[in-house]
Formats: structure tokens, sequence, C-alpha cells
């Protein structure tokens, strides 16, 4: 039993660190305008410095729900290595993509900033929690000292529980 418990408290560490850099973070001061044939968005990404992030651009509609458009024609502050601070623009090309344009009026872009994870990669993390989930149950079994038999040590009013069957 202690080497479950102990097997689940290490699998929720290890989950914990892995999960730790997926956490979203919402841009601020979010605001876009055209500029010739493109679309540019300017944000502020006021997160701690010392870090950097994954920006992700969106462009959504306020009628509706389920609307939700991931531009792939962009550059600037957007993808991986960016770091936080205020100014930040995104360029997109629109018209690589929608070369008649996008219908409606109610369009507002979303920028959302993930902190890249420093130190081990993923798989490294894996492979070691897999080996510690192999070797802990090994570790922590300690056989007693008397040839492996359950002995009770204080009267608690419950028998023992069976054990295992011995080898003759």
């Amino acid at each position: 039993m202690r080497s479950l418990t102990f097997f689940c408290l290490f699998a929720l560490f290890l989950a914990s660190g892995i999960l730790k850099g997926q956490e979203k973070y919402p841009a601020d001061n979010v605001h876009f305008h055209l500029s010739g044939d493109k679309v540019v968005v300017t944000f502020d990404l006021l997160l701690p410095p010392g870090d950097d992030y994954t920006v992700r651009l969106s462009l959504q509609r306020s009628s509706s729900d389920t609307f939700r458009l991931v531009p792939s024609h962009v550059e600037g502050d957007v993808g991986k290595g960016i770091t936080s601070g205020g100014g930040k623009k995104i360029i997109w090309d629109i018209m690589k993509e929608y070369p008649e344009g996008i219908e409606g009026s109610d369009f507002y872009f979303v920028v959302t900033a993930e902190r890249n994870s420093g130190g081990l990669p993923t798989w490294v993390w894996l492979a070691g929690g897999g080996a510690a989930a192999a070797l802990i149950p090994l570790l922590l079994h300690h056989p007693a000292d008397n040839g492996g038999t359950l002995t009770q040590t204080q009267d608690t009013g419950f028998p023992l529980p069976g054990g295992r069957p011995q080898k003759p």
C-alpha cells in the first residue's frame, strides 16, 4: 500500500512538471488595424521577464462561439521564443489566405502566450518517470527479518492478514 501511495504521488509530481509549461496567458491591450493588404495586431505581453513564450494568434467573432480561425501567414512576435514586454506586433498577410477577404464586421483577435518550459525535454521526464515507477516497488519492498512472515507488534484486536504461501 505504501508503494502504491508513493507511486501515485510521484505520478502527480511528474504530471505537474510536464503540464506546468502548458498554462496559457492572455495578452493585454490587443488591437488591430489594416495596413495595405495586411492586418497588424498589436499587444502587450505583461508576463514575468526572463522566460520566453510561445505566442499564438486566433481570429474570432462576437456573433459566433464556434468561429475560430488561426492565421498561418504571420510574422513578427508570434511563435516560439517571444519574450515579455509591451509594443509587440504580429503582421498577418490575409490576402495570401483569403484573396477575397472575409465577410463580417464583428471580428476580434485573441493573442495567448504559453511559457516554454526550460530544462530537460519532455521525453527525458517520461523515461525517468517510467524507470522510477518500475524501480519504486523494488526499492520499497523490505521483507521482514524473520523470513518474510508477518508478526503482530501490538494487540489491535484484528487478526493478521493472510500471507503468501511459503515454499517448502
